[in-house]
């Protein structure tokens, strides 16, 4: 059981290893254990990232009231960090967008009291295309309920105008033909996807 309370212990402080140090020791055991157990998750394979690396995605999925952000902070004080953020390298890992978890690195970026090693946050890494960013963006939301139906309909024309075809985002997000017309209509596109279907509009 992990004590939320000793993660910035002296006992750990007294090892003899820079955070740096630390933090190159504990990524590189994740990505051993990671590749010789082929049928982990990436959950299993958590990596320790530079805060100062790690961007928003500028295509928010959802947006957070103060009560719930405050209770987010909260949570995150008591239980500790317990879902890593998720992001897609960039640049060969020069750089790194977020794909869910913004509130909560957010919150970790503002309060160092919250970075298990000072400097960094626990991430799981992708390396994907926008398009593949934003549908998962949306699944991540959609499974734990999240409907801010203008933010999702912002990603959605932003993968019509990417290229994404009707059935291509009904396998990738799960969204029917009118489902997506709806998000069209709360967008921009609202008027033009009544009078034609999106493989008209990419043509």
């Amino acid at each position: 059981m992990v004590n939320t309370t000793q993660l910035n212990s002296p006992e750990q402080e007294q090892s003899g290893l820079s955070n740096e140090e630390k933090v190159s020791l504990y990524n590189t055991f994740t990505q051993l254990v990671y590749e010789i157990s082929s049928n982990l998750p990436p959950v299993c394979n958590v990596k320790l990232l530079p805060i100062a690396k790690i961007k928003a995605n500028g295509y928010k999925a959802n947006t957070m009231e103060s009560a719930e952000r405050d209770l987010l902070k909260r949570s995150l004080l008591i239980d500790g960090i317990t879902s890593p953020i998720i992001v897609n390298k960039i640049d060969k890992g020069k750089a790194f967008t977020i794909i869910d978890g913004v509130h909560r690195f957010e919150l970790i970026q503002s309060h160092p009291v919250l970075q298990p090693i000072p400097g960094y946050a626990p991430c799981v890494v992708f390396d994907t295309c926008l398009p593949n960013c934003m549908s998962s963006s949306i699944r991540h939301n959609s499974a734990r309920g999240i409907t801010d139906y203008e933010a999702f309909a912002d990603l959605v024309i932003n993968l019509v105008q990417l290229g994404w075809s009707n059935e291509r985002i009904n396998q990738e997000i799960g969204m029917l033909d009118g489902e997506i017309s709806k998000m069209l209509q709360v967008g921009d596109l609202g008027e033009y996807s009544r009078q034609t279907s999106l493989s008209a509009y990419l043509e």
